[in-house]
């Protein structure tokens, strides 16, 4: 007798096995912070490539490094085209290659202990002595990050520092892709860092080449 097939009714078909299809790969239920997070994260590899995130990261902590304890908090995130100020903000254009600016905020208290720890003994301390500070890190950390440009054949260079007292304001700019912002803290003092490239062609850059660039507090007479 030839075998004979029949299909099983829905009752006795058996349920199918999800242990191995793509989604079991993923833990449930999902965390709404770990979700934003990882979100945020692939967002910002897309507008700032990892190599010019982590530039922009080395040359704040770089710089800040002359007073020791100074780490990235966090992670870094996105900004949309409209930040709010700090106490006191110094913000640097530059062009070329590559446009844009960079923000360095920090509120007034975080600014007076950042003056006392690189210059101890200074009593009192002036509002705008602690704004020259503000805008001095803005120029050194800019210049760091644009040697990670200029190793890769392209030309930038930057302006001077524009100063702003304006907390709980909001600075609005025309632009087609967020900034990169990251949030520096050394104890109970934080430093924040905006990075905006309004223009960026990612197919100029080069292979690094070799160069020596001098260090923070170096001095070479030619």
């Amino acid at each position: 007798m030839p075998p004979c097939f029949r299909n099983a009714p829905p009752s006795e078909q058996p349920a199918p096995s999800r242990g191995n299809s793509p989604d079991s790969l993923l833990p449930e239920p999902f965390r709404r912070d770990e979700l934003r997070a990882a979100i945020s994260e692939l967002l910002a590899e897309h507008f700032y490539p990892p190599a010019i995130a982590d530039a922009v990261k080395h040359a704040a902590l770089e710089v800040l490094g002359v007073v020791s304890g100074f780490e990235v908090e966090g992670g870094a995130f996105l900004v949309a085209n409209q930040t709010a100020l700090s106490d006191l903000s110094a913000v640097i254009p530059f062009s070329g290659g590559v446009s844009g600016h960079l923000m360095v905020g920090l509120t007034k208290e975080d600014a007076r202990v950042l003056y006392q720890a690189f210059l101890p003994g200074v009593q009192p301390v002036r509002i705008d002595r602690m704004e020259d500070l503000v805008g001095e890190l803005c120029n050194q950390i800019l210049g760091r990050i644009n040697v990670f440009f200029t190793e890769r054949s392209v030309s930038i260079h930057h302006g001077t520092p524009i100063f702003i007292r304006a907390a709980g304001s909001t600075l609005r700019y025309p632009g087609r892709q967020p900034s990169f912002a990251v949030t520096l803290k050394r104890g109970e003092t934080r430093v924040a860092l905006e990075y905006y490239l309004a223009h960026f062609d990612r197919t100029k850059l080069q292979a690094p080449v070799t160069t020596r660039v001098l260090r923070l507090g170096e001095i070479r007479y030619l």
